[in-house]
Parts: structure tokens; C-alpha cells; sequence
């Protein structure tokens, strides 16, 4: 598309990133309206995890854009010196959701997400900056377009299928992407790979099933492949609602991986025990080794030099001269010493999965539920195998319903449901009760049918989360109004949520907690009044049936 220098700016004492089209494309009226218009869109984001455009113009008929200058290499650097771990894959693309949710909320598509437009800068961890940039091929939605139809701008390993076949699109396109770029920042690998066959790439896009990334990085679980599989959809209905929500799945399937035992340093032959592992912090903890990529085919040494040049009046910016080391063929490659896994690795074993028999026995007792709680006056009630056929608290957004209590038939796809168990327990000292707990578990046929269903909850929890609902009045009880609060992951992969009902005498709090493990779903509420007890409570409900659960 153009060449990138690195500038200075003459009224300001900072850096910049100039690029400046080919000759050749400037020259081309469509290409470069497209350019102008597409230019302009860019410079409207304003937002931490994007890249900056400053100014645009043009020179000799050659069109240039002045962007932030960032520091650094790209995810695709990254990948190619072995240091992608799964943990900081995640974190980028948790980084870069933050930037796709801004700009798809004012209706603009990246269309080229891919590691190397992922622009990484300090140190690795928390503290790293992750910035997404090229939006140069971005388009406002709604616009007529500028292209011809059919066009594909998208590189094609991450191009979602409704853009390859011509078809309208708008951001999920973009997370379709997202999911693609994911499964290569996991594996090393793009999804689809067919050597320089494109048209077998586009076919497999359009018609093939999205791979297992367990299958290609076997210390990943079959939650960070349902993750994929959405993300992946072919159909953009099925896939995630946004960006945050694909980030959020992946980090609690990261939190639920499956560790396998990778190749270490032998011991010295008389010590038997197997070496310690270092204390590594938290974003370099691999789930099996560094993503490693194999060396590069050795290409003819080439020199990249930085030009010293005035790109125009408006800008007069002064390209620094810099002359890069020649590329050696014959250097060491990073990648090529890391560790990999050995004939001693261990085989996987897969736990067994809970049959529908199963389900009763992963409940603690009530005597536990009284402790957790507080509430020593606490009833069981009959328990139930089958979802309940009428939703026990109508609310103003029906979509909403699933937040108050599991347990209402349309807050689970039972298609996919083997096997049900619930109990409840309430507080009989007032009618109708206010202090209430519930737990439910479901079963299906594996752990990938139970992550889509966690996956398919959070979603909605998302949807609802962070706003103000209204319960209908049921039961002889008024309309009550009620905040629910953003749903939280912790480090154990649970997902809480609080609602809050204030009333003049009545400060009551529904906690709720959602898990998956292995092939089992676990969905807890526990409803106290005047405490914040439930907080505690629904985590050690969640964490007693998790710690029964095989895996």
C-alpha cells in the first residue's frame, strides 16, 4: 500500500509514523477517494488502544498520513521470538477488544484484524501497551462504499466468510477475525492453511468447520475451542454480540485450561525428582510451551533504511536516517532453541464426564448451605429435575429474565442438556420469602457443549449487566426497581454478579455466580436481605460444586 518512515515533527517534540502511498495507488481516483474518505474516519477514534492519526495530505500528487509512532514490534514479532504465551494472547486480545468495541459503538469496521496490526510496546504483562492500528482501510458502516463489490481488503487467513463472498458485513466480520487471530496467537498457525492455494483458504472460510485449537496446543481445554467456535461462526448471528464478550470468554477458558505435562530439563541422574519450575508472573504462565513458529527459510541478506525526505510544506517533517543491520540467514533463530516437547511427554487423560445421576451428589449439604450463608432458618424445598415452565420473576426486558435465578426454562439451551438437577432453599419466616438460595446444575455431553452454554449466559448477562431493570409486579409484590451491576470474572473462572433491590425498609441483594467445568454448568443466586454476605456465600456454593466435578 505505501512505505513507513519514521518522522519528526517540526512544531511538536515527538515522533511520528509517515506513511506515504505508492505512486501508483495515489494515482488511482478511486483508491484515492477511498483513502481520503477512509483517512478521515480513522482520525475521528480517540481512544487509548488506537492508533492515532494526526494529519493527512499530499505531496507531488503522492498522498501521505501522519499516525502515532509507536515503540515497539507487533503480536506477529512476537510470535516469530517465541514469546506468546497463551496468558499474554489473551491479555492482547482483551487489549484490542477495548479498541474494536469503541470504534464499532460509532459504526466503523476495521476489516484487516490480524497480529501484525496489533502494535505491542514495554515490557510484557499488565503494564504492556497494546494498540491496534491500520484503520486506513476502515469504512463507516452505512456507507455506499467506495469499492467495487466483491473486493477483499482483509488478509485472507482472517477474513470472515461474508466478507469473501462479497456479501454485506458490518462488525462482526471483525470478530470474526478476532476469533482467527486468537487461534494464531495460541498456536502459531492460522486456522486455515493451504500453502499459496488462496482459493483453498477462502474455501475452507466459507465451508469448513473452525479447527480445535486443543487439537494444535494441547495444554488448551475444550473451553478455549468453543470460545474459537463462535467466535468463528459462519453464520455472524452465532457469533459473539461484541468484542468485550469474545475477550471475556477467552479469559475465563484460559482460567479453566487443562495442563498437560510438557518436556522439562532432565535432572541430573541422581536426583529423581523432576526440576522446579521458576515462579513466573502471571502473564508468562503457559498452558504447555511458548507458542513457537519454525525458523524462516533463509532469505538473501537485504538492507531496510530509514530516508531522509520532506513529505510536504504542511508537514516538512525531517525523516531520521537509520541504517538496520543487514539479516544474516545463518543468525540463530530465537525460536529455533526453545524447548519442545519431548518423547516423556505425558498422554492426555481426560476425566470422566457426570452423568445425569451424577448431578444430586455435587450439591453441598443444606447444613453447609445454613454456614455459607448465615441463615440457619433455611428449608429445602422438593428438588426438581427439569427446568421450571414459567419464569418465577417477570422483568420489563424479557431477554433479562435468566439474571434473577437459574431454574426458568428459557434460561438455558436444553437442547443440548443430558442431564438437570436444582434445589432451592428458602427462608420460611416470611411470605413470600426474601432470603433465598438456589443451585443449579445441568449436564452435557461434553465440556465444549457446556463452555457454549456458558459462553451463551454470559452473553446475556452482559447484555444486561450494568443497567436498570424493573421487576413486574407478581405475587402480591409491587414493581420494584432493580441495578445490576457488571459481571466480574475471577481468577477460579467463576463469573459474579449482584443485583440490588432498595426499597424505604428493604435492602435486599441477589448475588449471582455462573461456572463451567468439564461437561457441567453451575448456576447459583443467593438472595439475602440487609447483608452482603451473599457475596461470600454464592462463591463458596460455586466453588464446593466445582471441587466435586472431575477435571
Amino acid at each position: 500500500m505505501g512505505t513507513v518512515y519514521l518522522a519528526r515533527n517540526p512544531d511538536l517534540p515527538r515522533s511520528e509514523a509517515l506513511k506515504v502511498l505508492a505512486p501508483e495507488l495515489s494515482l488511482d481516483p478511486d483508491f484515492r477517494a477511498r483513502f481520503v474518505r477512509e483517512a478521515d474516519v480513522a482520525a475521528g477514534l480517540d481512544h487509548p488502544n488506537i492508533v492515532s492519526v494526526y494529519q493527512r495530505g499530499q505531496f507531488e500528487g503522492q498522498l501521505w498520513i501522519a499516525m502515532q509512532f509507536v515503540d515497539g514490534g507487533n503480536a506477529e514479532d512476537a510470535l516469530r521470538s517465541a514469546t506468546m504465551t497463551a496468558a499474554r494472547a489473551v491479555y492482547v486480545v482483551g487489549e484490542v477488544a477495548k479498541a474494536l468495541e469503541y470504534a464499532h459503538r460509532r459504526g466503523v469496521v476495521h476489516r484487516d484484524i490480524k497480529p501484525a496490526n496489533f502494535l505491542l510496546s514495554g515490557q510484557a504483562g499488565c503494564d504492556e501497551r497494546v494498540l491496534l492500528g491500520d484503520f486506513g482501510i476502515a469504512r463507516a458502516l452505512g456507507d455506499s462504499g467506495l469499492t467495487s463489490t466483491g473486493s477483499v481488503l482483509a488478509t485472507l487467513a482472517y477474513a470472515a466468510p461474508e466478507v469473501l463472498a462479497g456479501q454485506r458485513f458490518d462488525n462482526r466480520a471483525d470478530l470474526y477475525s478476532l476469533g482467527c487471530t486468537l487461534f494464531r496467537l495460541l498456536t502459531g498457525e492460522t486456522p486455515f492453511s493451504a500453502g499459496d492455494a488462496a482459493a483453498a483458504v477462502v474455501a475452507a472460510h466459507l465451508h469448513q468447520p473452525p479447527p480445535k485449537v486443543s487439537d494444535r496446543a494441547p495444554g488448551l481445554s475444550a473451553a478455549m475451542d468453543a470460545v474459537i467456535a463462535t467466535a468463528m461462526a459462519k453464520d455472524p448471528a452465532q457469533r459473539f454480540p461484541s468484542a468485550r464478550e469474545l475477550a471475556h470468554a477467552a479469559a475465563a477458558a484460559l482460567h479453566q485450561r487443562s495442563i498437560v505435562g510438557w518436556a522439562q530439563l532432565s535432572p541430573a541422574p541422581h536426583d529423581k525428582s523432576p526440576p522446579a519450575e521458576p515462579e513466573l508472573p502471571w502473564w508468562q504462565h503457559p498452558v504447555g510451551p511458548a507458542t513457537v513458529m519454525a525458523p524462516p527459510a533463509p532469505t538473501p541478506s537485504r538492507r531496510r533504511r530509514w530516508v531522509v525526505a520532506a513529505a510536504a510544506v504542511a508537514v516538512a517533517a525531517v525523516i531520521l536516517t537509520m541504517t538496520l543491520t543487514s539479516h544474516s540467514p545463518n543468525a540463530p533463530s530465537r525460536s529455533a532453541t526453545a524447548l519442545a516437547p519431548t518423547a516423556t511427554t505425558t498422554t492426555r487423560s481426560w476425566p470422566p464426564i457426570v452423568t445425569p445421576a451424577g448431578l444430586p451428589g455435587l450439591l453441598p449439604p443444606l447444613d453447609d448451605v445454613k454456614n455459607f450463608t448465615g441463615v440457619q432458618e433455611l428449608v429445602a424445598q422438593p428438588p426438581s429435575f427439569q427446568p421450571a415452565k414459567t419464569v418465577s420473576y417477570p422483568v420489563d426486558r424479557e431477554e433479562c429474565a435468566p439474571l434473577f435465578g437459574g431454574g426458568a426454562y428459557n434460561s438455558y439451551d436444553m437442547r443440548a442438556v443430558v442431564g438437570y438437577y436444582s434445589l432451592f432453599s428458602e427462608d420460611p419466616r416470611n411470605e413470600p420469602s426474601l432470603q433465598q438460595v438456589g443451585q443449579v446444575v445441568l449436564a452435557f455431553p461434553d465440556a465444549a457443549a457446556a463452555q457454549r452454554q456458558l459462553v451463551e449466559s454470559l452473553s446475556t448477562w452482559h447484555r444486561c449487566g450494568g443497567s436498570t431493570l424493573t421487576l413486574l409486579a407478581h405475587n402480591g409484590l409491587k414493581p420494584v426497581t432493580v441495578s445490576t451491576s457488571v459481571p466480574d470474572i475471577g481468577d477460579n473462572g467463576i463469573t459474579t454478579m449482584v443485583l440490588r433491590v432498595q426499597g424505604p425498609a428493604l435492602r435486599a441483594r441477589n448475588d449471582r455466580a455462573i461456572a463451567a467445568k468439564n461437561n457441567v454448568l453451575v448456576d447459583v443466586d443467593v438472595i439475602l436481605v440487609n447483608t452482603d454476605r451473599g457475596q461470600q456465600a454464592v462463591l463458596d456454593i460455586t466453588n464446593y460444586v466445582l471441587g466435586r466435578i472431575p477435571g
